[in-house]
C-alpha cells in the first residue's frame, strides 16, 4: 500500500509514502507490527513526508498541470516533463533506485539480488589499493570545472588542515555534510544488533559491511574537500557570495566527482532490483559521460574541446590503466625498450575501455572483446557485473 500511495504506478504525479497519515480503524484486530528495526525506516519516511512533500506536491503541480510551463517546455523538448522529469520527482520521492517488487516472487528474487550486488562489490573492492589510486584522477576531472590554481589552492589548504577544513566546509554545506555522514547507518546498525545479538560469523560480516568501502571513502572525502574548497574559492573570485558560493561549490564536487543519491542518478539506473544487477558500478562511468557530453556541448571553440578531451577523458583514463598495470607489474621493461610501446598502446585501449565503460550493459561486453586480443588473461571476461560472471 505504501508503494502505491507514494506513487509508483502513478505516471503523472509523484508524492511521498502518506500511509502512515491515515485514521485508524477502531475494530482493526492483527497484531501490532513491534519490530523495533522498523523504526529507522519510519523517521526516514515521516521525515520525507514533512520536508520533500509540500515541495514535491508544487513542483508536480507545476511541471503536470501549469499550461504556461508546459508549453514553453513542449517548445524544447515535448518528452522532457513525461521522460525526464516527472522519473526525477520519483526517484526525489522515494529515494531509492530500486524499483519495488509487486509480488511475493519478486520480493524473493529482489533480495538475493540486492545481497549478490552487495556481497560482489564489496568482494571487489575491499583493501583494493589500486581502485583508491585511481580515484585521484578524478582531480583532472575536476579541472573541467574548477581553474587548476583554485584546485591546488585547495589542496594547500586541506593539507595544511584537513579537520579544520572539513568542519568548515561541514559547517557550511549540508549537502557536503550528509555526503561523508554515516550516521544514520550507525544507528541503524545499533538497532539491529541490539535486537538479533549476532553471533561472531555475523559480527564479521557487519564489519566488512562497515569497513569494506574505508580505503575508497576515505580517498573521496579528500578529493571532495580539495574539489569544494578550490570551487568556493573560485566561486569568491567572481564575486559570489554567501550560498549561492556554497551551491556553485557543491555542484562541481556533484558534477565532476559523481553522486550516488536517488535524486542525482540517471533513469536507466532507476530498475528492479535484478535489473541493477547488470549496472553494478555504471553510475560513475555514466555521470562522466554526461559531464563530457555537457562540457563538449558548452565548449566555446577547439581549444576548449582539446581540453575538454584530455582533461575530462585521456588523462583519467591513461593514468588510471598506468596505475592498474605499474601494481600489477605490468610495465616492468629489463631490456630498456618495450616501456614505450607499452605506454602507447596503454594510451589507446585504456581510451577505448573508458569510453565503452560509460555505456550501460553493452559496454562491458565490448570491453571483454578488446580483452580478446591482449596478452593479459584476466580482461577477457565481463567481469564488472557480478551477474556476467
Amino acid at each position: 500500500m505504501d508503494d502505491l500511495l507514494a506513487g509508483q504506478n502513478s505516471p503523472m504525479f509523484p508524492a511521498v509514502t502518506r500511509g502512515f497519515t491515515k485514521g485508524r480503524i477502531q475494530n482493526y484486530t492483527k497484531p501490532l507490527a513491534l519490530d523495533l528495526r522498523m523504526l529507522p525506516a519510519h523517521i526516514d519516511k515521516v521525515a520525507r513526508f514533512a520536508t520533500l512533500g509540500p515541495v514535491l506536491r508544487d513542483a508536480a503541480r507545476l511541471v503536470t498541470r501549469n499550461r504556461t510551463f508546459r508549453s514553453a517546455m513542449d517548445a524544447v523538448d515535448p518528452t522532457a516533463v513525461e521522460s525526464m522529469i516527472v522519473p526525477w520527482l520519483k526517484r526525489t520521492a522515494t529515494q531509492t533506485l530500486n524499483k519495488a517488487p509487486e509480488t511475493q516472487a519478486d520480493r524473493a528474487v529482489a533480495r538475493i539480488a540486492n545481497r549478490v550486488r552487495n556481497r560482489t562489490g564489496l568482494l571487489l573492492m575491499s583493501a583494493n589499493v589500486v581502485n583508491t589510486l585511481q580515484q585521484f584522477t578524478g582531480l583532472s576531472v575536476a579541472a573541467l570545472r574548477v581553474p587548476p590554481r583554485y584546485l591546488a589552492a585547495g589542496l594547500m589548504e586541506y593539507v595544511r588542515s584537513p579537520a579544520k577544513s572539513a568542519a568548515a566546509i561541514n559547517g557550511l554545506s549540508e549537502w557536503m555534510l550528509h555526503r561523508s555522514d554515516n550516521s544514520a547507518h550507525d544507528v541503524d546498525r545499533t538497532i539491529e544488533d541490539m535486537l538479533t545479538n549476532p553471533n561472531a560469523l555475523q559480527k564479521v560480516e557487519q564489519l566488512g559491511t562497515r569497513y569494506g568501502y574505508v580505503l575508497q571513502q576515505a580517498a573521496q572525502n579528500f578529493l571532495d574537500r580539495v574539489v569544494w574548497i578550490g570551487a568556493y574559492k573560485d566561486a569568491e573570485s567572481h564575486g559570489v557570495k554567501g550560498a549561492n558560493a556554497v551551491r556553485q561549490a557543491d555542484s562541481a564536487v556533484r558534477m565532476t566527482q559523481s553522486s550516488f543519491a536517488p535524486e542525482d542518478a540517471s533513469k536507466v539506473e532507476h530498475a528492479g532490483a535484478f535489473t541493477r544487477l547488470f549496472l553494478q558500478f555504471a553510475s560513475y562511468f555514466n555521470a562522466q559521460g554526461n559531464l563530457l557530453a555537457t562540457e563538449a556541448q558548452n565548449a566555446s571553440g577547439p581549444a576548449r574541446l582539446a581540453l575538454v578531451y584530455m582533461l575530462g577523458f585521456a588523462v583519467p583514463a591513461f593514468l588510471a590503466d598506468v596505475i592498474a598495470k605499474g601494481m600489477r607489474g605490468d610495465l616492468d621493461d629489463d631490456d630498456g625498450d618495450e616501456l614505450a610501446v607499452k605506454l602507447l598502446e596503454s594510451f589507446f585501449l585504456s581510451q577505448a575501455r573508458y569510453a565503452l565503460a560509460m555505456v550501460p550493459v553493452a559496454g562491458q561486453a565490448g570491453n571483454a572483446a578488446i580483452g580478446q586480443w591482449t596478452p593479459e588473461r584476466f580482461d577477457d571476461r565481463i567481469g564488472a557485473s557480478p551477474t556476467y560472471s
